[in-house]
């Protein structure tokens, strides 16, 4: 079966292929995943023309406008003449663009869109989507009910398949805690990681405020926020200037290099996600991987990647009620807690499982 993922976003910023594959490691697991049994062929629109092979993915890095385009005539076409079985496209927010790309290649060829956490458009483009999800073949979320909720606003058709089906994996395997914390230096019975962007969606604050009150309780507790871009740093900075206390408990690491990850998080007893919306949470799946127990929002991707049988949950943005999981988790066994989420990743969120999950989804629909 030849399936080719295909991106209709343009990126000026990618000169050079391999930074790109570089950049999308978590994502291209899974494609070179499905190459051992399928074709598979990955387009790309960087500022680069060029054609590479690894880990048995053909990449087609094209730059047909040198800018985005409603009209993609040559790349529809350009994919057309690969002669796929099926299509993949990257992202719900190209309906024009797969309307054209249907009319191109005809009723023979399966196409499947996969959502990467864009909110549901409204208006006129509202429309444009409820009219490709006619003329697709299913979508891919990694929430079921996140798909119901298009399709509730109208997005979506209401009988179109919807698939749960995540963006990627993780590269990283569990590290032996000794070995682990003698490279990160991590301290604090039990210790936290806090991974991500210090923005207004990850909400640090809140975590670093409920992670404040829960210190009354557990004293030797430690969280080490890792993150790599800083809008609310500064803001951060000053609460903690602020609370003196918590100058050697809320640890702000910065940014870690991908290679030392796996380090950091095997080094953790406990993942806190504090998010209010998430595609795939690739963090969350790293954090697994490594059976580092979750405490984090109630988010459908959340609740989708624990499947209701590992980790704590609590109310997405509710600092008390944060508190109150971080309560819970600290009082459960963390051996326990730690297997349970072994065999949950295990079992659901490995790059084997997601790629058996797409060939269910592919082989389901007509």
């Amino acid at each position: 079966m030849k399936i080719i993922y295909l991106n209709y976003f343009y990126s000026n910023i990618y000169t050079k292929p391999n930074d790109w594959l570089q950049q999308m490691q978590l994502v291209n697991i899974v494609l070179e995943q499905l190459a051992k049994k399928h074709t598979v062929t990955s387009i790309q629109q960087i500022n680069d023309n060029a054609q590479l092979t690894k880990n048995g993915v053909n990449y087609q890095f094209v730059n047909f406008y040198n800018q985005k385009t409603w009209l993609p005539f040559r790349l529809n076409l350009f994919v057309k003449r690969l002669r796929p079985n099926i299509i993949i496209i990257h992202g719900t927010v190209f309906p024009l663009q797969t309307i054209l790309l249907r009319l191109v290649i005809g009723n023979n060829v399966k196409i499947f869109i996969q959502h990467h956490a864009e909110l549901p458009l409204k208006g006129v483009k509202r429309r444009l989507q409820k009219m490709a999800s006619f003329i697709v073949n299913g979508y891919f979320f990694p929430s079921i009910a996140d798909g119901l909720n298009w399709q509730q606003k109208g997005n979506i058709y209401d009988q179109k398949p919807i698939f749960n089906v995540h963006e990627g994996t993780s590269v990283y395997k569990k590290i032996d805690v000794v070995t682990a914390k003698s490279f990160t230096k991590v301290t604090g019975q039990p210790t936290y990681i806090w991974v991500g962007r210090l923005d207004a969606n990850k909400q640090p604050l809140l975590a670093i405020k409920a992670f404040s009150k829960f210190l009354q309780t557990q004293p030797s507790a430690k969280l080490y926020m890792l993150f790599y871009r800083a809008e609310l740093l500064t803001e951060i900075q000053q609460y903690l200037a602020q609370n003196s206390a918590l100058i050697d408990k809320i640890i702000l690491v910065g940014k870690v290099a991908a290679a030392d990850m796996a380090y950091w998080y095997s080094s953790a007893d406990y993942y806190i996600s504090s998010s209010l919306k998430e595609g795939t949470s690739f963090s969350l799946c790293e954090a697994m991987a490594c059976y580092c127990i979750p405490i984090v929002s109630n988010i459908n991707t959340h609740n989708n990647m624990l499947g209701n049988c590992c980790g704590f949950t609590y109310q997405a943005g509710n600092e008390e009620d944060l508190l109150t999981a971080l309560i819970a988790g600290a009082k459960a066994s963390k051996a326990q807690e730690s297997e349970k989420v072994k065999h949950q990743y295990l079992q659901h969120l490995t790059v084997t499982a997601i790629t058996k999950t797409i060939e269910n989804a592919i082989s389901n629909v007509s």
